[in-house]
């Protein structure tokens, strides 16, 4: 099950003074200066509202002088320093409905990048995406990273103490921006009106989304070479597919770690959970046995009880606390059936699992940041292994080969041939002696010719001749290829 976003969960922050005075001082200060917000004054010997939600924090309260202000993230900050302004309570931020965890997937470590890309190739989608389903992904993986790091961001100016994957995403969170910004500046702004169906564009989303989720996150020139040959050993990729895959991987990388870092906010939530209720059993085993057998009831009430990384907070926060420390301990054997240390150890291994993941994704982002892909491209390109045949191309500089490809997938486009077989038609008229007027190895000069006129080099759509004619038809602005029969 998902995450819900969690700027849409509100908050309630809890302040418990030493006396009465500044508590209500304080829940004056609240109403007055926040208003529309629901809050609650509790004091000792005092009854709270019957109909308020935040009532039922009142029994683990009892004895203690204390305000409850229920608000959204975005608000917390204002609303703690207003209630430091008037004393030194102690404060404690709850989520009353801590989401669901969303599914983590680890590496599949004992598959090979060749079987991974053979079951890509298997699926490949028979729908591209188009610019606007991207760009409504991009903006929802977005929204949500957005929302993590302003929650993780109010936890920390509240000297809270953060999970290590917590502190890499408010130490990294530049490099979520950056990678989203490029993906909104790589996308093509006439997407729609070049790249059709047919031609495949976008189609390798899986193969991309599938290596992230394979390498852990761990992307590098190596890996991704290495997809995309195995990948074509099935199915072959046109040149956009190609230069659309960095694109594809940052998506994928940024989607994958808009989940990872809903894990951790959750986490942070539990943790929170952990320092309250650690607090109130703590206090209430220094009071006497029976209020402490009624906070422990209480908390066996809530759904919190049954997560064992809440457990794990709640046990670390106690380890000084005696009288409480046993009676809990033996309460979450009972609860989770499994001896604590198990519970301690599988909660830890989990944590540990997901910070590799997160500094791996960050570790990628970086690392498409500052890749060469026209390398890489090159490398695995069918259409310019095939080219390279050619001894003239294979010697000219990237800027001209480039205008080759460019010229091959517009003729593959027009006239319905893939790109490796318009590659190695031309290949094979510049093989031949003497080819209208052009010397023997200037295939180039065939998609490039000295006048504007196109060169046919497929057979007819209409009548499948291929006798090598060229159209006499002058064409101004972009190439245009007509085929004579």
């Amino acid at each position: 099950m998902a995450l819900p976003m969690t700027g849409k969960v509100s908050r309630i922050v809890v302040a418990i003074y030493s006396s009465g005075e500044e508590a209500a001082r304080a829940y004056r200060t609240v109403r007055s200066t926040v208003a529309r917000k629901e809050s609650l004054l509790l004091t000792v010997g005092g009854a709270p509202p019957s109909r308020s939600r935040l009532g039922r924090y009142a029994t683990v309260l009892e004895g203690e002088d204390a305000v409850l202000v229920s608000a959204p993230p975005s608000e917390i900050q204002s609303i703690v320093k207003i209630l430091r302004g008037t004393g030194e309570p102690s404060i404690f931020m709850l989520t009353e409905h801590v989401p669901e965890p969303s599914t983590f997937r680890a590496s599949v470590s004992a598959m090979s990048i060749g079987e991974m890309a053979r079951k890509c190739s298997d699926r490949r989608n028979p729908s591209p995406l188009s610019k606007n389903q991207i760009l409504a992904r991009v903006h929802d993986s977005e929204t949500r990273l957005e929302a993590v790091h302003q929650s993780l961001a109010e936890a920390a100016r509240l000297d809270h103490t953060l999970t290590a994957s917590a502190e890499w995403l408010l130490d990294n969170a530049y490099l979520i921006r950056t990678g989203i910004a490029e993906i909104r500046r790589s996308l093509p702004k006439d997407h729609p009106r070049i790249h059709a169906r047919q031609y495949g564009y976008l189609f390798v989303s899986e193969l991309a989304a599938e290596l992230v989720r394979y390498s852990d996150h761990a992307l590098d020139e190596a890996n991704i070479s290495e997809a995309l040959l195995e990948y074509q050993r099935w199915t072959p990729l046109s040149i956009a597919e190609l230069w659309s895959f960095p694109l594809l991987l940052r998506l994928s990388v940024i989607e994958s770690l808009a989940g990872l870092v809903q894990r951790v906010d959750r986490a942070q939530q539990l943790r929170e959970a952990g320092y309250f209720w650690a607090n109130r059993l703590a206090t209430s085993a220094r009071r006497d046995t029976e209020a402490f057998e009624r906070t422990l009831h209480q908390l066996d009430s809530e759904s919190i009880g049954d997560e064992p990384y809440f457990a794990t907070c709640l046990i670390e926060q106690l380890q000084d606390e005696d009288r409480a420390l046993a009676p809990t301990q033996q309460w979450v054997e009972a609860k989770l059936g499994m001896p604590l240390t198990e519970v301690v150890r599988s909660a830890h291994n989990r944590e540990a699992a997901e910070r590799v993941s997160i500094a791996n994704a960050f570790g990628s982002l970086r690392t498409l940041g500052q890749l060469d892909f026209t390398k890489i491209f090159e490398a695995t390109s069918l259409v310019e292994a095939e080219l390279r045949t050619d001894s003239t191309h294979a010697g000219s500089d990237f800027v001209t080969r480039d205008r080759s490809r460019k010229v091959v997938e517009q003729i593959a486009r027009h006239s319905g041939t893939g790109e490796v077989e318009v590659s190695r038609r031309a290949v094979a008229l510049a093989r031949r002696p003497w080819l209208g007027g052009l010397p023997a190895g200037s295939w180039s000069a065939l998609l490039f010719p000295a006048c504007a006129h196109e060169t046919a080099i497929v057979p007819c759509r209409r009548c499948g001749r291929d006798d090598n004619r060229r159209a006499r038809t002058r064409v101004n602005g972009p190439a245009r290829v007509r085929l004579t029969g």
